[in-house]
């Protein structure tokens, strides 16, 4: 019997179709030019500031990627601070918030996670996040509580404050330990089976991969324990899980 359930963020509870990473980038970017400018800072230049942080980012890219690490983005604007000599009344936290913030803005709920989170929350089964993302775990944790799911979520995990990043172990045996639950007792929903469904079964959770687009698992040796087509399918999916 499934009493607890772990969720990945993007694709599975939040959309991904409307996101323009390059845009929103871009301008996360450029707020950070304006706050430059008001504290009549004329350089870096957009394309100078940009250009460094994705220098930066690929080196870290290069680490991240072999040893599922996730790349610390506060340490890349710390970097940038230092390399473009930012005075210290424009700190770190404020480079990372306003970096973000049209990101957060424009992150929206797929169909159905109202519902299908109230059933599971009036059927006694805790819920919780697992999920990869550079952003900081505060600010995506404010996500939440705008799109008014929070409330659901007995904790909420997130690689930019765990070091690591899925399909590592270490997320999942944070959220066994959290649930106080034997991990055959938890189900973790995520679209990536690369990542979900490998992290999750690496500890003996039950998995369900949310496959959107009706595609076939593009490694043969990953297999999902369950699959599902659109999240208004879990809770009946929960009810035959013995």
């Amino acid at each position: 019997m499934i009493k607890a359930v772990t969720f990945d963020l993007g694709n599975t509870l939040l959309r991904q179709d409307n996101i323009d990473w390059k845009k929103l980038e871009k301008a996360g970017f450029l707020n950070h030019i304006n706050i430059f400018l008001k504290q009549d800072i004329s350089k870096p230049t957009l394309k100078e500031w940009s250009g460094k942080f994705d220098q930066i980012a690929a080196q870290y890219s290069k680490i991240a990627g072999r040893y599922n690490l996730e790349i610390p983005v506060e340490k890349i604007f710390q970097t940038l601070r230092e390399y473009f000599n930012i005075p210290d009344a424009i700190s770190t936290h404020t480079l990372l918030t306003t970096f973000f913030i049209p990101l957060m803005n424009a992150r929206l709920l797929v169909d159905h996670v109202q519902d299908v989170l109230q059933h599971l929350s009036d059927s006694g089964i805790r819920c919780g996040v697992i999920s990869n993302t550079i952003v900081p775990g505060f600010l995506a944790r404010e996500v939440l509580e705008r799109l008014e799911i929070a409330r659901y979520f007995d904790f909420t995990l997130f690689s930019s404050d765990c070091l690591f990043s899925k399909p590592h172990p270490m997320m999942f045996d944070i959220a066994m330990a959290r649930l106080g639950m034997k991990p055959s007792q938890t189900l973790h929903v995520g679209d990536q089976a690369e990542k979900d469904v490998v992290g999750a079964q690496s500890v003996g959770m039950k998995t369900a991969w949310i496959n959107h687009d009706r595609k076939k698992v593009s490694n043969k040796k990953i297999k999902p324990d369950y699959e599902i087509f659109s999240l208004n399918e879990l809770p009946a999916l929960i009810k035959k899980i013995k």
